[in-house]
């Protein structure tokens, strides 16, 4: 089966090489490699340019954010499936492979997915993930979701390109446009998964897409959890708590780049809905530093 690579570049001029690399070291070859600048201001595509490689093709394109240019990569796709790659993380030299043979051993599928580990500043950990098969299929991805870190990131996962038609393309509205998407999943049982970290995702790079945003998108994930009826089902459950993720992930980001003001609500929302023991002590420091944070931007 022939897999198309998605690269969407904005200013990743120290790491869009060694992206790239990684797509070239695979041990079962990718069939293409595209690359849609978005509006990069720095040496990005001369770094892209320098590769010698007939498999990469570059789209350039105005800045959009990373959903469009993820989405003009996808539609310009030729293969039957589709690999996602930010063009700062990287894959281990058997991910294709491992995801072509998720494909043969589980052909009803139409996402493909390993798990992942994060980098920062050299160090490496695995992925907190919960509930997923070592090599299988995830019934619902609801629930690995509330109960660990989320099984899917853009990095470790591959998409039959027929099946964007069915489900929809990334949205160009909001933050955390990967987490939507994979809202979209749930219930399908779609998902094949190989629980042997084959893909790294980089923590905190310098001019990443949604650096210095203020977060205000939850609602994203409760539109499309309700439009499952996931909200008064068997799954009530999970589905409180993965809301409940949800909106201290958009405190977390608001508090990241000190927008303490934007940040408040969503702590506010989401310990009515889920409690936290520890929350004044805890809850002190982190908006104090914020608050220096907020002072020091102004």
């Amino acid at each position: 089966m022939n897999i198309s690579v998605v690269i969407p570049l904005y200013n990743k001029q120290d790491y869009i090489g060694e992206t790239i690399a990684s797509c070239l070291r695979q041990t079962s070859p990718v069939d293409e490699i595209i690359v849609v600048d978005d509006g990069s201001t720095d040496d990005s595509l001369r770094v892209v340019k320098g590769i010698e490689d007939s498999r990469i093709r570059i789209i350039k394109k105005r800045n959009g954010g990373c959903s469009s240019a993820r989405n003009i990569g996808i539609k310009e796709a030729k293969s039957e499936f589709v690999a996602l790659l930010d063009a700062d993380d990287y894959w281990h030299p058997d991910f294709i492979k491992t995801i072509r043979g998720l494909i043969n051993d589980f052909p009803q599928c139409h996402v493909f997915a390993t798990a992942y580990g994060l980098t920062f500043e050299g160090r490496v950990r695995n992925a907190k993930i919960r509930g997923v098969p070592k090599n299988g299929v995830i019934k619902n991805y609801i629930i690995p979701f509330a109960r660990g870190e989320s099984p899917l990131h853009v990095s470790n996962t591959v998409i039959r390109r027929k099946y964007f038609e069915i489900i929809g393309y990334f949205n160009e509205d909001v933050f955390a446009e990967d987490l939507e998407m994979w809202m979209r999943l749930t219930d399908n049982n779609v998902i094949a998964y190989r629980a042997t970290v084959m893909a790294y995702w980089r923590q905190n790079v310098k001019g990443q897409m949604t650096e210095g945003k203020i977060y205000n998108s939850d609602l994203c994930f409760v539109k499309v959890l309700q439009k499952g009826k996931i909200a008064n089902g068997p799954l009530a459950k999970y589905y409180k708590k993965a809301l409940a993720k949800s909106l201290q992930c958009m405190a977390a980001n608001n508090l990241r780049y000190g927008n303490l003001a934007s940040a408040l609500p969503f702590i506010w929302r989401k310990e009515a809905l889920y409690p936290t023991s520890g929350l004044l002590r805890i809850g002190k420091s982190v908006l104090l530093k914020a608050a220096k944070i907020s002072k020091l931007r102004k």
